[in-house]
């Protein structure tokens, strides 16, 4: 087998042998070229998302400032009390995060032990406390995400069938 391989070899001759190996350095270099592209593409998509939430924020800060202007926003919501403005506008900032955090999760951005870290909070913290609970089981607070929406309201069910 060795003295195949050695005629083999020959015939191709060492020019052959070279063009072959730059070849295949071609090919997995494009291939990592692609993974990275990707990568940064995900990564950027995330950031993206982030920059948006930000902004969306700085608008909702206002609105919890000044509930009236959250009246004059929304019909539906003109009879509702500031109270009730500032928790459903604090709300759908909080379930951005959240979604935020997922996708970054699902975009491995976020490690293993950080997102159960994450979730475990989440369910001892914020969902145990039943208001809470009934404010991220709202879809309409949920703005990129409402696979996001679906996880909380899975843990939801969890927590309330124990």
């Amino acid at each position: 087998m060795l003295t195949e391989l050695r005629e083999l070899i020959t015939a191709i001759g060492s020019q052959g042998i070279m063009d072959f190996a730059q070849t295949i350095a071609i090919v997995v270099a494009l291939c990592f070229s692609f993974w990275q592209w990707k990568r940064t593409r995900e990564t950027m998509t995330v950031d993206n998302y982030s920059k948006i939430i930000s902004a969306m924020n700085a608008l909702r800060d206002t609105r919890i400032q000044v509930p009236a202007l959250e009246r004059s926003l929304f019909k539906a919501r003109q009879k509702w009390s500031d109270k009730k403005i500032r928790k459903h506008v604090y709300g759908v900032g909080l379930a951005n995060i959240f979604e935020w955090a997922f996708l970054s999760y699902n975009r491995g951005l976020i490690g293993e032990k950080e997102w159960q870290d994450w979730a475990s909070m989440w369910r001892k913290v914020i969902l145990a406390d039943e208001s809470m609970r009934r404010l991220m089981a709202d879809e309409t607070i949920y703005t990129f995400s409402l696979d996001a929406h679906k996880l909380i309201k899975s843990w939801i069910k969890e927590l309330e069938t124990g």
